[in-house]
């Protein structure tokens, strides 16, 4: 899965960072994502958003019979860039994120 998320990133020059969850918010991947211009691998396998505002928001989403939606913008825990989630179901158990910058005055 590693490997096709990281064939699916070089297709979205716009996306900062790309990832997949379970439905509990447990990641079953790497963080796919730029820095300083370099393709890199995070490995945040394992870890748990379901605390974080875009994960509750999907859900939300879903609840609601929704496949997709956008977070709020905030602010990126490593980067301080202002970012935005970009959440698309992609079955019964899986979660697809796409963090991209948020070009928005006064975050």
């Amino acid at each position: 899965m590693n490997e096709y998320l990281t064939r699916l990133y070089r297709e979205l020059p716009d996306v900062r960072r790309l990832s997949l969850c379970d439905k509990r918010g447990t990641q079953f991947t790497y963080n796919i994502e730029k820095r300083d211009g370099e393709m890199i691998s995070c490995d945040n396998f394992n870890k748990n958003w379901s605390c974080r505002g875009y994960f509750s928001k999907a859900l939300e989403s879903l609840a609601l019979g929704g496949k997709s939606c956008i977070s709020n913008s905030y602010r990126d825990f490593s980067t301080k860039e202002p970012i935005m989630t970009y959440f698309y179901d992609i079955g019964d158990a899986w979660l697809l994120f796409f963090d991209f910058c948020a070009e928005i005055d006064g975050l």
